[in-house]
């Protein structure tokens, strides 16, 4: 339940941060520009955080295997 109420924070402040530069008054390439950049960095962070969570999972797995606790 927590992780669906983080995902869904994630996709509505992305979706307004998107409206909000869609509204600024400047140039359609660099408003392009801009999401593009805010999507590649928040990939990033998700990617980051979904590899450091493979990795506790791997090393709690491998403490069971090992009988460790």
């Amino acid at each position: 339940m927590k992780g669906s109420n983080v995902l869904t924070f994630i996709v509505g402040a992305l979706a307004g941060a998107s409206i909000a530069m869609l509204f600024a008054p400047q140039s359609g390439k660099d408003t392009r520009k801009k999401i593009k950049g805010a999507m590649e960095d928040e990939y990033h962070k998700i990617a980051a955080k979904v590899c450091r969570g493979q990795q506790e999972l791997a090393d709690k797995i491998e403490e069971k295997i090992n009988g460790k606790k």
